[in-house]
């Protein structure tokens, strides 16, 4: 007979506990990795390291796919003006030399069109190393999307990676439009100053603009001398960094050359609210438009 073992209540339910935390626990890392890895996957996906296949490839081919993506994004980022303001498909040869890469023997190429999207517009460059016997790879000049190909009745595992503008599109937008709201809150925080300092407080009173265009006064000059974006002016040749405060770097936008933001200030209307607006000029064509709007 097997000696008998007591256990008591409380010792139950510590085990019970322990149990229950160490599955819960265990549940929670589980959650974690999962965010973990979730994130990590969008960010990578974000920035181009996933727009890639290689598990078909040599080593050699590898390396240079992925030694060739880089230096293509690198170029992309420098030199986003130039090849997003062309509609049609850029000089593949010309970017290829402008960004360092020979082509080996084998290795294909290839350029989409301007691509817009969620209103930012942007390129897709696609390498390649083909597969022997594999029809129907290549990119879609359209939509920017590759397709591996068929081989004997399967997918390809054809090595390639791209190269995507979107992203590095989306990331100067966002720090352009950063810059046209600073100067947007700094315009609006001049305005409601000069208000509180007059000594009629007329609500009236457009201290964006004097009514004599003139440099009298705490009211702004009045840069451009119509409403709309022909005739705004450079922020860089007025006076409204030193009246407002703004950095060199908060007065451009983030494409060179064309990085400067404009400013027009001209009176819409005698009627409330008094503006300013600020462009920025967009590569794919047309301007980025915040204004600077009166209490």
């Amino acid at each position: 007979m097997l000696p008998c073992s007591s256990t008591s209540i409380d010792g139950l339910l510590v085990r019970s506990q322990a149990g229950f935390i160490a599955v819960l626990y265990a549940a929670v890392l589980a959650l974690v990795m999962a965010l973990t890895v979730g994130a990590l996957v969008a960010q990578l996906g974000r920035s181009g390291a996933l727009n890639r296949a290689t598990t078909g490839a040599a080593l050699n081919q590898q390396s240079q796919l992925v030694a060739f993506q880089q230096r293509l994004s690198d170029w992309y980022r420098a030199n986003a003006w130039q090849i997003d303001s062309q509609a049609g498909q850029p000089d593949l040869a010309l970017v290829l030399a402008q960004a360092g890469i020979v082509a080996p023997s084998g290795m294909m190429s290839d350029v989409s069109e301007q691509i817009v999207q969620n209103g930012v517009g942007y390129h897709v460059i696609a390498c390649w190393f083909p597969l022997p016997g594999a029809s129907g790879v290549g990119l879609d000049h359209v939509t920017g999307r590759f397709s591996p190909g068929i081989l004997q009745g399967q997918p390809a595992q054809t090595p390639y990676v791209l190269i995507s503008g979107l992203g590095l599109e989306t990331a100067l937008l966002t720090q352009t439009r950063g810059n046209l709201n600073a100067i947007a809150d700094k315009l609006a925080q001049y305005f409601a100053a000069q208000q509180v300092a007059d000594a009629d407080m007329a609500a009236d009173v457009n201290w964006f603009c004097d009514s004599a265009c003139s440099t009298n006064g705490l009211a702004l000059p009045c840069y451009g001398n119509a409403p709309g974006v022909t005739s705004a002016v450079p922020i860089l040749q007025t006076d409204l960094a030193q009246r407002i405060g703004l950095s060199p770097a908060e007065q451009l936008s983030a494409w060179t050359p064309n990085s400067r933001i404009l400013v027009n200030n001209h009176p819409l209307s005698g009627a409330l609210p008094f503006v300013v607006s600020l462009y920025a000029a967009l590569p794919w064509g047309g301007y980025l438009t915040v204004q600077a709007v009166s209490g």
